[in-house]
């Protein structure tokens, strides 16, 4: 909630840009600007891949809140550690060392 006049506009820096994230000059608006009423602002940043976001105002006075901001990104799929690997090799080595051993074990046991 923003209290006091003034306008509120949300940059985002582009995903990659190699930019001074401390800059503003390096953000680009993305959702525009909003007139401040002392209102609540709900306001979905969507669309785009961004490495940062800023919220300005022009009002050096003026107070606003954040209650709640939630990031939806997209989590890269897990990558098994390195100990399920070798317990992997290890469980693969057991099967095909036992299959091997059966295989070849072609001796014929004789009751005198």
């Amino acid at each position: 909630m923003l209290t006091g006049e003034g306008t509120v506009t949300v940059y985002y820096l582009a995903t990659g840009s190699g930019l001074d994230a401390n800059n503003l000059a390096n953000y680009t608006s993305l959702a525009g600007s909003y007139a401040a009423d002392g209102s609540n602002l709900n306001k979905l940043l969507s669309g785009g891949t961004f490495d940062g976001f800023a919220i300005v105002t022009n009002n050096p006075i003026a107070f606003f809140e954040i209650k709640q901001m939630t990031y939806n990104g997209v989590t890269a799929p897990p990558v098994p550690e390195p100990g399920t690997w070798a317990m992997m090799l290890l469980g693969f080595g057991a099967i095909g060392y036992g299959m091997r051993r059966r295989r070849s074990n072609g001796t014929v046991m004789q009751i005198a």
